[in-house]
């Protein structure tokens, strides 16, 4: 079941404690009023973890997101929930560091790979066809998905 252990004022979870929720996941951090709210460390089911800023029980501000079947990790800005603003994406030999709107990669970025040489570019959303079955009737883009496309330019040294 779930448990709670920390500060509470007015039979409410305020300021610093630990929620262990039923379905695995575990909370450690700031409350207002029962609701995450400041900093604090989410710890899901399948070990990711999210720690940052938290406003309204949903990531927003600065935070850093891990996955724990690669070890890839997201630094950057949150808003609503969602990545949004500037961010950079750390994979085990290469990282791209650019804007975020709605969660994607989108305008002007770049890619920096662990032996020596760097991309710049920008992401575009582009659509394409949804795979059969996927058809959304009150979906605003129809039969489409939007998805972000990188569009490389050249591959140079990095700087030393």
């Amino acid at each position: 079941g779930a448990q709670y252990i920390g500060q509470y004022e007015d039979n409410l979870k305020n300021g610093e404690g630990v929620f262990y929720y039923p379905d695995g996941t575990k909370y450690e951090g700031q409350w207002v009023d029962d609701v995450r709210k400041g900093f604090g460390k989410y710890t899901y089911v399948n070990g990711d973890t999210f720690e940052g800023d938290w406003v309204d029980n949903l990531r927003h501000g600065s935070g850093t997101y891990t996955y724990s079947l690669t070890g890839a990790q997201y630094t950057g800005e949150w808003c609503n929930g969602l990545r949004e603003g500037t961010g950079e994406l750390i994979f085990q030999n290469y990282k791209y560091k650019g804007n975020f709107v709605n969660d994607q990669p989108q305008g002007a970025g770049k890619y920096t790979f662990d032996i020596g040489v760097q991309q710049l570019g920008d992401y575009i959303l582009e659509k394409i066809p949804k795979p059969e079955g996927e058809d959304d009737e009150d979906d605003e883009e129809g039969s489409f998905n939007i998805v972000p496309r990188w569009r490389g330019g050249q591959v140079s040294t990095t700087s030393t």
